[in-house]
């Protein structure tokens, strides 16, 4: 083969690894590329469910935390013209009782059951409209530890 003709494949060769490097590169980094948008819509779906869980679980223990409020308002009006609290307080420890229910359903139903040994086989929750989760978290109290 000539020097020149040598040169010149050579050359050719080289020029074609790299143009090859420089799409493989290119390929590479919109695949990463994609991957971190992946990664981060996955984040902001999770970041959107967990805001709506709070929304839920705000609107649940905000109603009983209210009447708490207002009941004990009541009581010391009602202490205020001498009468007798016990009916309005009793009232205040059902309320608080509510919110703590409410609250350690939530806790209940976010532990891991010993009996699932994967996310993908938790059982599914349909929550009542009054109560999030609640048929999940009550049936999962009520199974042996």
């Amino acid at each position: 083969m000539e020097p020149k003709a040598f040169a010149c494949a050579a050359l050719a060769l080289a020029a074609g690894a790299a143009a090859g490097y420089a799409l493989g590169r290119r390929r590479r980094v919109r695949v990463e590329a994609a991957l971190a948008d992946e990664e981060r819509l996955a984040w902001l779906q999770r970041l959107s469910t967990i805001g709506q869980m709070m929304s839920g679980v705000v609107h649940e223990v905000r109603t009983p935390l209210a009447t708490v409020v207002l009941t004990a308002e009541h009581a010391q009006r009602v202490i205020d013209k001498g009468g007798d609290p016990r009916p309005q307080l009793a009232a205040v420890s059902r309320e608080a009782d509510r919110a703590v229910e409410i609250l350690s359903d939530i806790l209940d139903f976010a532990k891991p059951s010993p009996s699932t040994s994967s996310p993908s086989s938790s059982r599914p929750c349909s929550p009542p409209p009054s109560r999030p989760c609640r048929s999940a978290s009550t049936s999962a109290r009520s199974r042996p530890p």
